[in-house]
């Protein structure tokens, strides 16, 4: 790779099992898929400067933004989302000037915005663990979107291994590889209805998942409720 040239991946992924469990200790089954996302540029400069194939208006973000949710256009936040993040960490950043190229339908409900999130983290410079950069991807989330998302989309985009499902345990915090058998085939169709996580209620739905677990008792609920 030349000096200074960088590009990461992230994949898509589909739900086979489990929703909204990734904040109340429960268990899900994910998978990351053959459609991802691909970060790819050259590192220098003051600026994240970044076009899409998706989108026709480009993002120029500054190295330190303190409202993602200000950012222009709308796909722009995720990216400040992340550099925020990074800066957080205290992470030395840099400009980056590149392209976004993503298979991964926006709004179809197969997490581009994790994709997006995992690959621009790795892209600009993230090091550490899979479990660390999901959490670094799901605060960049939170920041850009405002939604209280859990982490499972995140988790899959930096966990994913070709040929496996994702056996996710949100109580102890495991992710197992389960091997999807050469005879299974899965089949995701598009609904045709776009979809975002702030265009519907899903803090409503989080807001009452955690009202159910306090429901259960408080001996569950302590369990469950500290796994994010």
């Amino acid at each position: 790779m030349n000096p200074g040239v960088a590009w990461a991946f992230a994949p898509g992924r589909v739900n086979l099992l489990g929703d909204h469990t990734d904040y109340v200790g429960g268990l899900a089954i994910p998978m990351a898929i053959d459609l991802g996302t691909r970060v790819e540029g050259r590192r220098g400069g003051s600026v994240i400067r970044l076009s899409s194939t998706w989108s026709r208006e480009a993002a120029e973000i500054p190295l330190h933004v303190d409202d993602p949710r200000s950012v222009e256009p709308e796909w722009a936040r995720y990216i400040a989302g992340v550099a925020s993040e990074l800066a957080a960490l205290g992470v030395e950043l840099t400009g980056f000037t590149g392209i976004v190229r993503s298979t991964v339908p926006v709004g179809a409900g197969l997490s581009s915005s994790a994709a997006l999130e995992v690959a621009t983290a790795l892209a600009l410079g993230f090091e550490g663990s899979d479990r660390a950069l999901a959490e670094l991807a799901q605060r960049a989330e939170h920041r850009a979107s405002g939604v209280p998302c859990g982490i499972m989309d995140q988790l899959t985009a930096a966990c994913g291994v070709a040929g496996h499902a994702l056996l996710m345990d949100f109580t102890s915090g495991s992710v197992e590889p389960v091997p999807v058998p050469d005879t299974a085939e899965v089949v995701v169709v598009h609904s045709g209805q776009d979809r975002s996580l702030t265009g519907t209620a899903y803090a409503q739905r989080r807001d009452a998942c955690l009202q159910a677990v306090e429901l259960l008792g408080h001996g569950h609920g302590a369990e469950l409720g500290g796994v994010v």
